[in-house]
């Protein structure tokens, strides 16, 4: 069949299939979508104060909630270490949590920035927290970043010994068709005088504790639910967030008989890695999302 069209692949599509290529060999997943009925958050949400001089936006406070059910059951905010060869491995329970999070880009490419220490901060912390790296983002030269991103995770496989990598990398970088454009040393220059606070760092673009994805958020009122999402090792829990969608549910009416209302609902799919963890161990954290979906009066404590 003829290409119209030869489109090679840029730093971040190297990124992004190596880690995904990466993911579906190594990790099994087991996945389950559960259907969260945001009625009543959504109404809660609308009284909800706004004290601080960033507006908390209903995609923060779904972050807030996620990071509840974290807290819950902080088995899941993990890194496997594990060697198929010969099944030895060990689970890093993590302090903090880091959210790695895909981010639309204005040119409708994704990107993931990793928001970090998510777990101590109030929803007004974590909406200052994301302005900024918003701002950020249009500060920084994207692709330099990335490579730096991929020059480091390139020096850690050295440090391990794993050379034949390293020389792969390497070729498919700087040599071969597709290797990567070549930038001026004024762009570099420029990008490494930028100070820290006005730029996106290695630190803002490294893996995470644990990865949550809101293709809600990214497209909306998209019909349909996300029934898989990738694992990136070494995390071994993912979240993937669909649109709200208005369904007919059966409810407890005012008689107590069950009757059929209109209700908002959020499929959200649990990914998890099946050599570190089990259904049981992510029960607690579908329990704290029933929690809070429940009682949507709990965000008022959150701000």
């Amino acid at each position: 069949m003829k290409a119209s069209k030869k489109i090679p692949f840029g730093i971040e599509r190297k990124i992004i299939s190596h880690i995904t290529t990466e993911s579906w060999r190594n990790v099994p997943h087991v996945c389950f979508v559960y259907e969260a009925d945001a009625t009543g958050l959504m109404e809660e949400f609308k009284d909800l104060p706004q004290p601080g001089r960033e507006k908390v936006n209903f995609n923060t406070l779904l972050l807030r909630v996620i990071v509840e059910a974290i807290k819950a059951a902080p088995q899941v905010n993990a890194h496997i270490h594990y060697n198929r060869h010969t099944t030895a491995g060990f689970i890093d329970q993590l302090e903090n949590i880091d959210i790695s999070m895909p981010w639309l880009l204005d040119d409708g490419k994704m990107m993931t920035v990793n928001l970090r220490d998510f777990g101590n901060k109030s929803l007004v912390e974590m909406a200052v927290c994301i302005a900024d790296v918003r701002r950020r983002i249009k500060c920084t030269n994207l692709e330099l970043a990335m490579l730096d991103v991929s020059l480091r995770e390139t020096l850690s496989l050295a440090r391990q010994g794993r050379f034949i990598e390293v020389l792969r990398r390497c070729w498919g970088a700087f040599a071969g068709k597709n290797r990567l454009r070549r930038f001026s040393r004024n762009e570099v220059k420029r990008h490494r005088a930028m100070p820290r606070e006005d730029k996106l760092g290695v630190q803002d673009l490294e893996r995470g504790s644990i990865a949550v994805s809101n293709i809600g958020a990214s497209i909306r009122g998209l019909s349909g639910l996300m029934s898989i999402l990738e694992i990136i090792p070494p995390q071994i829990f993912a979240i993937g967030i669909s649109a709200v969608q208005e369904k007919p549910s059966a409810v407890d009416g005012a008689d107590g008989n069950k009757v059929i209302e209109i209700r908002k609902i959020m499929p959200i799919c649990l990914s998890f890695d099946h050599r570190a963890l089990d259904f049981g161990d992510v029960a607690p954290f579908i329990h704290a999302l029933d929690n809070v979906f429940k009682n949507p009066e709990l965000i008022h404590g959150w701000l």
